[in-house]
């Protein structure tokens, strides 16, 4: 089973330069992109939102069949040139046929 490709969008990747995202700075990331072709849904279940102790507008899930390997931390953006607006914020989990990835608003 696949992704719905009606449903998929390009997304931009782009790598954090060496920066502790813990301390509270705004991440910086590099100029840089990478083209990934993927979804985007909001997480708006009000459970997952107070497990992570935030409200559920600030995360999103990322679901995407390409193969690279994406990171923790990593910056995406909706646009080629566009600013990001999501960082994935955990460790993705991998599947045979896809990845998911865990995104929190910038």
């Amino acid at each position: 089973m696949g992704l719905n490709r009606n449903r998929t969008q390009s997304l931009w990747l782009h790598q954090a330069r060496k920066q502790r995202l813990a301390d509270g700075a705004t991440p910086d990331f590099d100029e840089k992109a990478e083209r990934l072709t993927g979804t985007l849904q909001p997480l708006e279940e009000k459970a997952a939102a107070e497990a992570y102790g935030e409200e559920s507008a600030q995360r999103a899930l990322l679901l995407t069949e390409d193969r690279r390997m994406l990171k923790e931390g990593t910056g995406v953006a909706l646009e080629a040139e566009g600013e990001c607006v999501f960082r994935i914020a955990a460790p993705p989990e991998r599947w045979s046929t896809h990845q998911r990835a865990i995104l929190k608003s910038i």
